[in-house]
């Protein structure tokens, strides 16, 4: 019985522990990528014309990163 019970808290603290660790490197996976994303999509949009939202999402993006050009 109290193997069982062991088991199971090993497993729960494993399994939590996994989940800390992909939230912790998905987060600076996307804080890095979001910037380099930025840069290219800010130079694809700036060599194309600008059509509504498009010309925007620049703009949009600067804000939310709490930059603003």
């Amino acid at each position: 019985m109290m193997r069982f019970s062991w088991g199971i808290i090993c497993q729960v603290a494993i399994g939590f522990a996994g989940i800390v660790l992909t939230v912790l490197i998905l987060g600076a996976v996307w804080r890095h990528g979001t910037s380099l994303l930025q840069e290219v999509l800010g130079e694809w949009l700036h060599q194309r014309p600008a059509f509504g939202p498009i010309q925007l999402l620049p703009r949009l993006t600067w804000l939310r990163l709490g930059r603003v050009r």
